[in-house]
């Protein structure tokens, strides 16, 4: 793929990651939210690979924390999307055309300990950041590694896949 395409689709999905975190936040509790934006990491870390997948998860969080966060800009959610665009990317690159079930194994096992690598980093700057004690930020983080996951399983993972043959024919 010429590196202007490429460029351009990590844009896209970019501002897509933004719309959807920002605007299309599924409330499943009061403190528990399916954040959709995840899907289109998802698809961005499945086409683009590792270093696309890092600047679609980091800049669409980014974006969405200056624009919509109550809190201001999150370095501990930037890091943490970072970490999961760019792992999910890097893995995704490699097992895209594995057969069905292997695919699925890795790329399931990738998301959940990307997500896990990455609520960590966000923790531990969250707690050095605002100096909260780690208990305090532990079961939050867990929810977030819960969710997360499950939204990019659930729906990024397959979306990617039934869109190959049409993104295909774009790249």
């Amino acid at each position: 793929m010429k590196k202007t395409k490429r460029i351009a689709y990590t844009a896209l999905l970019t501002a897509l990651y933004f719309v959807l975190s920002a605007l299309l936040r599924i409330p499943v509790t009061d403190h528990l939210v399916l954040d959709l934006g995840y899907i289109a990491l998802t698809v961005g870390a499945f086409y683009l690979g590792g270093v696309p997948g890092a600047v679609i998860g980091a800049v669409g969080a980014l974006l969405e924390s200056m624009l919509m966060g109550q809190r201001g800009v999150s370095l501990g959610w930037i890091t943490m999307n970072a970490i999961v665009g760019y792992c999910c990317g890097t893995v995704f690159a490699k097992i895209r055309n594995a057969d069905k079930k292997e695919f699925w194994r890795k790329a399931c096992l990738v998301i959940v300990l990307s997500m896990l690598l990455g609520v960590t980093a966000k923790t531990a700057l969250d707690c050095v950041i605002y100096k909260l004690p780690l208990a305090l930020k532990i079961p939050s983080g867990l929810v977030a590694w819960a969710t997360d996951s499950l939204v990019m399983i659930l729906f990024g993972l397959p979306l990617s896949l039934t869109l190959k043959k049409t993104v295909s024919k774009l790249l």
